[in-house]
């Protein structure tokens, strides 16, 4: 009779470990799914180009000193030429996803940093300074135009003045150092949302690994 009791008793201890370690794991999936919802909200100091209504927004993870994120974005004319020695129709996605979804109101896109090559921190900084004057993305496409010079601080800057950058407003903004924490958190976002290399895109939180054809996102947009 005691044997029994102290069966049924262990049974019933079981069935509450194992109620409370399902539990458990369910709430750690809310919790993880909560964060990874919380990553893709988008914050107003972010660079943000196109429609803040759009349906479907697409998360650039980038880096200013990454050739591929270069070619990626309509540059560096010797990585696209390699890409196109390797897929003949290649096309850059980000100037034809810009001019055939973002300008037509239908995406939006946001840009944020994650270590592809390790050179780019400072002149990410930079880009965040321009933003603050609405010259993020001519200063994007000026800074992947020319990086080889992308590690030269100097250089970088000569490239905002070039592009009429209120170089007083950069240059205090820039040695404040006050984006610091905003590399960080875009680092730590990539790495919740699996993000493993540059460039990466997420269309409405869908993955895209690497300097992909335009055709790719063409499709998944169209859809």
């Amino acid at each position: 009779m005691q044997k029994k009791i102290y069966w049924t008793i262990l049974s019933i201890l079981a069935i509450i470990l194992l109620f409370f370690a399902v539990k458990y794991s369910l709430d750690s999936q809310k919790s993880n799914a909560r964060s990874n919802q919380d990553y893709l909200q988008i914050s107003p100091d972010e660079p943000v180009k196109g429609d803040s209504n759009a349906s479907t927004t697409i998360i650039i993870y980038s880096d200013p000193s990454c050739p591929f994120c270069a070619a990626a974005a309509g540059q560096n004319q010797q990585v696209i030429s390699y890409l196109k020695s390797k897929m003949p129709d290649w096309e850059a996605p980000v100037p034809n996803i810009i001019k055939n979804y973002v300008d037509t109101g239908k995406v939006r896109l946001v840009f944020r940093y994650s270590p592809g090559h390790g050179t780019g921190e400072e002149a990410m900084k930079i880009l965040f300074c321009a933003n603050e004057q609405g010259k993020f993305w001519e200063l994007h496409d000026v800074i992947f135009a020319h990086q080889e010079i992308v590690a030269d601080i100097v250089q970088v800057k000569l490239l905002a003045q070039n592009i009429n950058v209120d170089m007083t407003k950069l240059n205090i903004c820039h040695s404040s150092n006050k984006y610091a924490a905003k590399l960080k958190q875009d680092t730590a976002s990539a790495q919740a949302l699996d993000v493993k290399g540059t460039p990466s895109f997420l269309i409405n939180g869908q993955l895209i690994s690497g300097a992909q054809p335009y055709q790719v996102f063409e499709k998944i947009l169209n859809q």
